[in-house]
């Protein structure tokens, strides 16, 4: 599994490798621009699960 943030279901995508690499952008950029980051998990088949927000 990979995954990925944004910071809004609009934004282009930040990939990450792993859950706990994308809690750990997410927590620094939502604490940079001030307003929550959306983590998304990726399959192998390109389809996407919210996994929670940072």
């Amino acid at each position: 599994m990979s995954y990925k943030i944004r910071d809004d279901p609009d934004d282009l995508p930040i990939p990450c490798a792993t859950l706990a690499d994308a809690e750990r952008r997410g927590r620094r950029r939502a604490a940079r621009i001030g307003s929550p980051v959306l983590i998304y998990e990726i399959d192998s088949r390109g389809g996407e699960r919210f996994v929670g927000v940072c």
